[in-house]
């Protein structure tokens, strides 16, 4: 065998035992306040084995807004980031509402019938899951209320006042939540006042809770 393989062989060696050895310098060592990607642990601490869209990531729409489908979870951030997940958002459905059981009130104080100023009412059935490290004081969480939507039609008019008085009637509440508190769940459904156009209705996007997530709305 030459020189020349043989300081080949040796060095091919010596490269793998300082890669591939037992070294551990260099490798980055995940920290446990690190956001998890892919696998996420439930609040009792035992691994969902199903992977998880991460919204905290990908493309943004014309709107600046993460287009999203109903059905799919959403995780929120506390501040600072490395507090962890506080808080899961679930759009479970968004269905048009046919007939309204409140009852609003006219100029002379009769109670009519609910009729939207928009359009048309929208119901949206939500599931709110809080982590421990949920706090209601900081910016960023959904809240539960129909004041953190807003529409926007496929021509790009917006409609910001999407929580009317009447969308208000229509339910009796503006949200089915009283009060969130850390480590719980919640299910309820609150209702917008949308055009019967096509559009898009947007979640939480604002100057302090980022982009937001729209879920596309045909007409009706």
């Amino acid at each position: 065998m030459s020189k020349r393989v043989v300081a080949l062989v040796a060095g091919a060696v010596a490269l793998l035992l300082s890669v591939g050895g037992c070294s551990t310098a260099g490798v980055p060592v995940p920290s446990p306040d690190s956001p998890p990607t892919g696998v996420v642990e439930s609040d009792a601490g035992s691994p969902e084995m199903a992977a998880m869209v991460d919204s905290g990531v990908g493309d943004l729409s014309t709107r600046g807004a993460r287009p999203w489908k109903v059905g799919e979870r959403i995780q929120l951030w506390g501040p600072p980031m490395a507090a962890g997940i506080g808080q899961y958002v679930t759009v479970n459905s968004i269905t048009p509402v046919s007939s309204c059981p409140g009852k609003a009130i006219g100029p002379g104080g009769e109670t009519i019938p609910a009729k939207p100023e928009n359009g048309r009412f929208m119901a949206i059935d939500v599931t709110i899951e809080n982590t421990a490290a949920y706090d209601s004081t900081q910016p960023g969480y959904y809240a539960g209320t129909a004041q953190q939507y807003d529409f926007v039609g496929a021509d790009g008019r917006a409609v910001d006042d999407v929580d009317t008085t009447v969308a208000f009637y229509c339910t009796g509440k503006e949200a089915p939540f009283s009060q969130l508190k850390p480590g719980r769940s919640y299910r309820g459904t609150v209702n917008v006042d949308v055009p019967t156009s096509a559009g898009f209705l947007i979640l939480g996007q604002s100057r302090n809770t980022g982009p937001g997530f729209e879920f596309e709305l045909p007409a009706g």
